[in-house]
């Protein structure tokens, strides 16, 4: 309770100006707002040590290494590389789920597009050049598909390259501020790696089918 002044040796209770201040008002926002200071500097201060104890650990360093696609024996559902059901002969390839592959960070700004141009490139090079490269290498390995077959085998590798184009994207930095040459020499390696990954997982399924062919001729 307010106390009364004193005046004249008489206690006598103040006349409140209509224009006076309400200093009790802003006595309560003045504290209001030091304890809203006080708590975002504890906020402040825990991101901090956060942050320190980010910084004061190894760096996380994840290595992946892909040999080539895989395709399964022709048998139901065709499965290619990223969940094999394994080939007989034929070293099995595991890898983690592909959102293991955002473990970096989410993709920056400056190369989400140059993948996503790669990705559509690679999936026109599939459209286009895949047969024609399946029907070479069934030639060398002596093995005839018919036409329904080898459209299965090509829409397996098909369905991982997406995925296997943003891996080797992924594994080295866009060159966003480098020259046209590094931004080429970026995109070419790219394009090498899975063209190569393409031509390993049709080479490893005529493999097997060769050895398939063979094992039912010299069965009794």
């Amino acid at each position: 309770m307010q106390q009364p002044y004193i005046w004249n040796a008489n206690y006598q209770n103040p006349s409140p100006s209509p224009n006076a201040p309400d200093w009790q008002a802003w006595i309560q926002r003045l504290y209001e707002s030091e304890l809203r200071l006080q708590q975002m500097s504890a906020q402040l201060a825990d991101v901090q040590k956060q942050l320190d104890d980010i910084k004061s650990k190894p760096p996380l360093h994840i290595e992946y290494h892909f040999d080539q696609l895989k395709v399964n024996r022709l048998e139901g559902t065709l499965n290619v590389g990223i969940s094999p059901q394994g080939i007989s002969g034929i070293e099995s390839l595991e890898t983690p789920d592909p959102s293991c592959w955002k473990i970096n960070s989410d993709p920056p700004d400056e190369a989400a597009v140059p993948i996503r141009n790669l990705q559509a490139e690679m999936s026109d090079y599939m459209k286009t050049n895949s047969n024609a490269v399946l029907l070479e290498m069934e030639r060398q390995f002596g093995v005839s598909l018919d036409e329904e077959h080898r459209r299965r085998v090509v829409d397996d590798v098909a369905k991982q390259l997406n995925e296997r184009v943003h891996y080797y994207a992924r594994s080295s930095d866009y060159p966003a501020q480098g020259t046209e040459e590094e931004r080429d020499k970026w995109k070419n390696a790219i394009i090498e790696k899975t063209r190569r990954d393409i031509r390993g997982a049709f080479s490893a399924y005529l493999s097997n089918q060769r050895q398939a062919m063979k094992g039912s001729d010299t069965a009794p």
